[in-house]
């Protein structure tokens, strides 16, 4: 039943937590994040007395690179169900055992889903060209309207997030989903000037 379920849930969670705890402490998963490791170990020994703006560029930028790998590995994970693998109940739940990792990006599942589906913004995250948060407001965008119809619409998107920070690429695609489907862009309006009103009140 819901119970026997939810106990077996909370079970593989603490199993997740033990075996997390335990590999960490053995070194990383694969010689590329070794390798990473030891290029962040080279930038924590440098002398920061000066730095130049552009170097904080190419970190920002490899940031969102790195976040584009996660996002591709997670996806794999995902659908191979490599939560199963230590009794996890879903990928949801291996992340929010996994260091709190869902609590920081709750989106993060579904937008590993939808970059498969969705090459040409896949490719820009990738190459670090635009942010989480641009990638992310396409695949919920995406969730809205369809994934085909978005895919069609990224010739315009990501030569707009290329350009815009991330607070005004949302207008881009909150426009394009009034465009699309007027109606829920209206629900989703009042359903956030509800929710508005329940915090203040």
């Amino acid at each position: 039943d819901d119970r026997k379920l939810g106990l077996n849930c909370n079970l593989s969670q603490v199993h997740s937590q033990v075996w997390y705890t335990t590999n960490m402490r053995s070194g990383l998963s694969s010689p590329a994040l070794e390798a990473l490791s030891a290029a962040i170990d080279q930038l924590e020994a440098e002398d920061v007395s000066f730095v130049l703006g552009a170097e904080l560029v190419d970190m920002q930028r490899l940031q969102d690179r790195m976040a584009a790998q996660g996002a591709r590995r997670l996806a794999v994970f995902d659908r191979e169900r490599g939560f199963a693998a230590d009794g996890s109940c879903s990928t949801v739940a291996w992340l929010r055992v996994i260091a709190g990792l869902q609590r920081r990006r709750p989106d993060r599942v579904s937008v590993a889903r939808q970059l498969g589906e969705l090459p040409q913004t896949s490719a820009a995250f990738a190459r670090g060209e635009i942010t989480y948060a641009h990638v992310a407001g396409i695949c919920r965008t995406a969730d809205q309207l369809g994934t085909a119809l978005v895919a069609g619409a990224e010739p315009i998107l990501v030569p707009a997030a290329r350009e815009l920070n991330a607070g005004k690429f949302g207008y881009v695609t909150a426009y394009l989903r009034h465009t699309v489907d007027p109606d829920g862009a209206l629900d989703d309006a009042i359903e956030e000037r509800r929710r508005s009103y329940l915090h203040l009140s």
